[in-house]
């Protein structure tokens, strides 16, 4: 997946290499309000992270998911 299919509200997002965590509350707020406003565009963008072979989920708690992509310390 292509690093600025990642989207900051403003623009492409860039994340770095070396971020190696991810904490996403799929319940967070920001994403019910993105959704109601982007519609199936937030949930298309969420899924294709979720989805990427990058990213694994390591734990969850809820709607709390932790997940790692392999790489340097």
């Amino acid at each position: 997946m292509k690093e600025s299919a990642f989207f900051n509200g403003r623009g492409p997002f860039l994340l770095p290499r070396h971020i190696r965590y991810a904490l996403i509350d799929l319940d967070d707020p920001w994403i019910s309000v993105a959704g109601q406003i982007e519609g199936e565009v937030v949930s298309e963008r969420i899924q294709r992270f979720l989805d990427s072979p990058e990213w694994s989920v390591v734990d969850s708690a809820g709607t709390v998911l932790l997940m790692e992509r392999p790489g340097p310390p």
